[in-house]
């Protein structure tokens, strides 16, 4: 495969432990075929494509589930084929479905097992508290949820715990109370939100590992756009594809300028330990390994930043956690 040849897959150290982690990897909420038809068959290729390029972090969670598909099975059935010490995964618990919530310890204890026999493993390797603010009241979260994943920990079920969710303050404030191994932040590390350069070093003095996700704003800045249920105004979409369009007519895919831009920054080198991306084909898993080493043509860069200035750092936080 000598297109690959000049692509040496970085690892970086997870937190104080043996693991090291690639630094892009595999989000696996495509495989449920959220958007757009999956088979198994592609699901294999394209994770099997993955390992053969250097990606050794899978992610997963219950939510990521359609009418007729589930990512944790279908990821678990194309990992099944590969050896165990060649991949790392992740699936979470908490958030069941778009309006479904339980973070009790005994639902969490439930559904953890669930997703070890969904995967077709005997542990998980890290297991995320999912979208946590959506909750009023986030004290189950100590009370609850984390000692229950403790003594899943203690039971050999899984290995490390940690965190997701959209509001960076919300995230760092459970951080503050509760000892955690890490934390999933998305859409907050990308040419439109750079928010996480400022919270880093405030994880970081927790000992908190972090992984970027949505290194490409949710789809935002893809030549196709954002779906129609993207969070962010009307106006920015405006915006985004703008900036699309123009590194199109430049003759480049916004979404490899983009990802280019978030694999290979300092800050990136320094405080995250790996960049994750939705990916459901081996050709989509090779155009993201490519981004490794394509060049950013810095003029293109520089007019796409400019295009999306005026929404630097958007957000949509929810009132209620403005305080925190």
């Amino acid at each position: 495969n000598a297109e690959y040849r000049d692509v040496k897959m970085q690892k970086r150290k997870f937190g104080n432990t043996d693991i090291y982690l690639s630094e892009l990897s595999f989000g696996a909420s495509p495989l449920a075929g959220l958007y757009g038809d999956v088979v198994q068959k592609q699901a294999d290729d394209a994770v099997k494509k993955a390992v053969e390029l250097g990606i050794n972090f899978f992610d997963t969670a219950p939510l990521y589930s359609s009418e007729t598909l589930k990512s944790e099975v279908v990821l678990g059935n194309a990992l099944s084929h590969i050896p165990r010490d060649k991949f790392y995964i992740n699936t979470k618990c908490g958030r069941y479905g778009i309006d479904k919530f339980d973070y009790s310890g005994a639902t969490v204890s439930k559904t953890v097992i669930e997703s070890i026999n969904n995967l077709k493993v005997s542990y998980l390797d890290f297991i995320t508290i999912h979208d946590l603010e959506f909750l009023d009241d986030l004290e189950i979260i100590f009370n609850e949820t984390v000692p229950a994943l403790r003594k899943l920990q203690q039971d050999g079920k899984v290995r490390y715990v940690g965190i997701s969710g959209y509001p960076l303050n919300v995230l760092l404030y459970v951080c503050k109370r509760v000892s955690l191994d890490f934390v999933l932040t998305y859409c907050h590390y990308n040419l439109v939100n750079t928010m996480l350069e400022q919270f880093a070093p405030e994880f970081q003095k927790l000992g908190v590992t972090i992984i970027n996700a949505s290194p490409l704003f949710m789809g935002a800045l893809t030549p196709k756009g954002p779906a129609p249920f993207h969070p962010a105004p009307s106006d920015f979409k405006k915006v985004a594809k703008e900036a699309a369009d123009y590194c199109q007519k430049n003759g480049v895919d916004i979404s490899t300028l983009g990802l280019s831009w978030a694999l290979k920054s300092d800050f990136t080198h320094s405080a995250i330990v790996t960049t994750l991306v939705g990916m459901c084909s081996a050709q989509e898993v090779e155009n993201n390994v490519k981004s490794l080493t394509t060049p950013i043509d810095k003029d293109l860069l520089a007019k796409v930043q400019e295009i999306l200035k005026p929404y630097h750092n958007l957000t949509w936080y929810d009132e209620k956690w403005k305080s925190l």
